[in-house]
């Protein structure tokens, strides 16, 4: 689970902190937290479009540079499925249907089993 730490008074963290299974990465800052939203990204889905919004409206009250990158549900079907989420600090399942299902589960049980921060919608 992903856990923010404060390190001083000020309202938030001077540093992010995110417990992913034994491995722990601090993030400064000024370091972008890198998001992979697993989902077929369709501008015609209200529900796709507010993710971006919450996402930027989160970035903005934390004072957190966030790089969100939606990951195409066939993408996640790959054999490199593993090297490609762990270049995110957290995974999001987002809303909407999915055009591969399996790539999804994949996606899912990597997080569960490596102890990934997730979080469905």
């Amino acid at each position: 689970m992903p856990l923010i730490n404060a390190t001083d008074s000020s309202r938030w963290a001077t540093y992010l902190l995110l417990n992913s299974g034994s491995e722990k990465v601090e993030l400064e800052m000024n370091q972008p937290l890198k998001i992979g939203i697993i989902g077929d990204f369709d501008q015609s889905r209200p529900a796709q479009l507010k993710t971006d919004e919450a996402i930027d409206h989160v970035s903005i009250e934390l004072s957190i540079p966030i790089d969100a990158v939606w990951l195409p549900t066939k993408s996640l079907e790959r054999q490199n499925l593993t090297s490609k989420l762990r270049n995110f600090h957290a995974i999001w399942a987002g809303p909407g249907d999915y055009e591969n299902p399996n790539g999804v589960i994949k996606a899912i049980r990597f997080c569960r089993e490596q102890q990934w921060p997730f979080i469905g919608t």
